[in-house]
């Protein structure tokens, strides 16, 4: 069969540089958009640093009585660490805030390590772009969905534009006082970085498990090994 006549070594060599240029130029931008990234991600550690220095440099008086509270939680919790380190050997991070909820966010954002402190006046600025994956109980296949899919939420801020009303109709619970996990007036609180639970005494667990939660398939139920696969 006849077919096209092969490109002339001159044409292979212009197309093979070409595509050897626009390679050189695509992993200079991908370098630039790193190195731009890893500056920014640097000019906020600093600006979160002097920050928090700011906080910790105010006048004695400045302080409230539940900031003062969380500061001696700070000094508490640090002493707790320093005993595991020099005891076990282990890193451990912590965090320390007005709520479990908060504490254990604040626990997960500076790993290893370290501890976070989440004072009341920066929950209105942390919470606004924070997914609401990171927030305990939001980031499972039915609650979260539900607030992706039927109320567009993806943030914690998101979350807050949501009228009570709403929720309330969607999740139940008309009072923010006796809510219960998972409902409306819980999630109307959880948006604004309040949380009731209680901190409670754990008994040491006489046995663990595990456990996976499935939808309900198009049918009702699951009949089929290849269905159960995840």
């Amino acid at each position: 069969a006849k077919g096209a006549a092969p490109p002339s070594g001159g044409h292979l060599a212009c197309a093979q540089t070409n595509a050897a240029f626009m390679q050189g130029l695509r992993d200079k931008a991908k370098r630039q958009q790193e190195e731009s990234q890893a500056e920014n991600a640097a000019s906020e550690a600093d600006a979160g640093v002097e920050a928090v220095a700011r906080w910790w440099r105010r006048d004695p008086e400045a302080f409230d009585a539940g900031e003062l509270l969380l500061a001696c939680g700070v000094t508490v919790v640090d002493r707790m660490r320093d005993a595991v380190a020099a005891e076990l050997g282990f890193s451990c991070s912590a965090g320390v805030a007005h709520s479990m909820t908060l504490a254990k966010l604040g626990s997960s954002m500076h790993k290893p390590g370290q501890q976070t402190l989440l004072p009341s006046s920066a929950m209105a600025a942390l919470l606004h772009r924070l997914p609401i994956e990171r927030i305990k109980g939001l980031g499972g296949e039915v609650l979260g969905r539900q607030l992706r899919d039927e109320f567009g939420v993806h943030t914690v801020g998101d979350l807050a534009g949501v009228p009570l009303d709403r929720l309330t109709a969607r999740f139940g619970s008309k009072t923010t006082a006796k809510a219960s996990r998972g409902s409306g007036a819980w999630l109307f609180r959880i948006a604004r970085g309040v949380d009731l639970d209680e901190v409670k005494d754990e008994h040491r667990p006489r046995s663990h498990g595990a456990g996976k939660n499935f939808l309900k398939s198009k049918t009702g139920v699951l009949t089929t090994a290849e269905q159960l696969r995840f």
